[in-house]
């Protein structure tokens, strides 16, 4: 896991996600007009940063049911 605040975590798996999803609409494609490419990297840029956010928050949240665990197994 990242070390750190939780805070940065999480960025840094939402930007993790936003720019290793995309990279290939940085290159040039032949399939693909560089307008509507542009547009498509903001689009999917920003749906994964939301997503690896969230992702990222599930990941880093300390559950309480973890912690009962713990206290059960050790009596």
């Amino acid at each position: 896991m990242l070390k750190g605040q939780r805070t940065e975590t999480v960025l840094a798996i939402g930007l993790l996600f936003s720019v290793v999803m995309n990279a290939q609409l940085l290159l040039p494609n032949p399939y693909m007009p560089e307008p509507v490419r542009m547009a498509h990297l903001v689009e999917t840029a920003s749906s994964n940063l939301i997503f690896g956010v969230f992702v990222g928050w599930l990941l880093t949240q300390r559950h309480a049911f973890a912690k009962v665990a713990i206290v059960q197994g050790t009596g």
